[in-house]
């Protein structure tokens, strides 16, 4: 399965809060990719964590993957590729190629916080930057947040107990990429192994580049419309602009789940 991938290793100076959870990171990238400078200048030194990888991934047209046929399944079998040489690690942090570090994430009591979350407890999927998010109505004042809408997957904290979850796995034909990435899946799997978030996005990723996406002509059309719609005022705005929404379509749950109950209440008492 590895012989389509390479891998380069890169060791940052100094350390970072999140040494002490992520055993490492890997950035997945295309072996043609056009967005190698922004691997190297911008991901490498932005994100806050020392042992780095990058995969460089072979297209499935130049390497023979099986029963691999679209970019959707090239990106999934990359994914278990990772999660099938992480070994006997703890965490691991996985980043597209076309992830943008959030200057919030440079705050080091924000990586503390997020490091300290993550050894305190047992968390199958972290998500940097879910988009389209709807948190858990029970954790809207929280800081780590239990979602229960959590996709896209451009940075994500994944533990050892949800990769060997995830590659027994087959990649279903019929299933589009959106539903099947980690975080989709894990959320689809069960409530209570969505994945949690900051309160805050942490890393962004500009929508209307994904070339996955971009390669099915009706998701494409999709994606524009939202991109255009929600990310206006540039990446940073989009990001928390989803996140506010979220946080409302939440609000809105939870409100309807007390005056259910209250009905229900009610109706007992009668």
């Amino acid at each position: 399965m590895t012989n389509c991938y390479r891998l380069e290793h890169i060791h940052k100076k100094g350390s970072f809060p999140l040494d002490d959870v992520v055993d490492a990171t890997f950035i997945m990238t295309m072996e043609n990719s056009s967005r190698h400078k922004h691997i190297y200048d911008h991901i490498v030194s932005k994100i806050p964590v020392s042992n780095i990888y990058i995969q460089f991934n072979q297209n499935f047209k130049k390497c023979e993957k099986g029963t691999i046929t679209n970019a959707y399944q090239d990106q999934l079998h990359a994914f278990k590729n990772i999660f099938r040489l992480i070994g006997s690690l703890s965490y691991i942090m996985i980043i597209e190629d076309d992830a943008i570090i959030s200057e919030r994430f440079q705050d080091s009591e924000i990586q503390t916080d997020v490091s300290t979350f993550l050894k305190d407890n047992v968390v199958k999927c972290y998500n940097l930057g879910p988009c389209p998010y709807v948190p858990n109505p029970f954790y809207l004042a929280a800081t780590h947040k239990h979602n229960i809408v959590s996709l896209s997957t451009h940075c994500c904290i994944y533990h050892t107990s949800y990769t060997c979850l995830y590659i027994e796995k087959k990649n279903p034909s019929y299933l589009n990429y959106l539903f099947f990435t980690p975080p989709a899946f894990d959320t689809m799997n069960s409530f209570s192994q969505g994945c949690y978030s900051y309160k805050i996005p942490l890393v962004y990723q500009t929508y209307f580049t994904k070339d996955a996406l971009m390669n099915d002509i009706l998701i494409g059309k999709i994606v524009k419309v939202f991109h255009d719609l929600v990310f206006i005022n540039g990446v940073e705005n989009g990001f928390d602009r989803v996140y506010r929404i979220g946080k409302v379509i939440s609000f809105i749950l939870l409100t309807t789940w007390i005056y259910l109950m209250i009905l229900l209440y009610k109706k007992l008492i009668k």
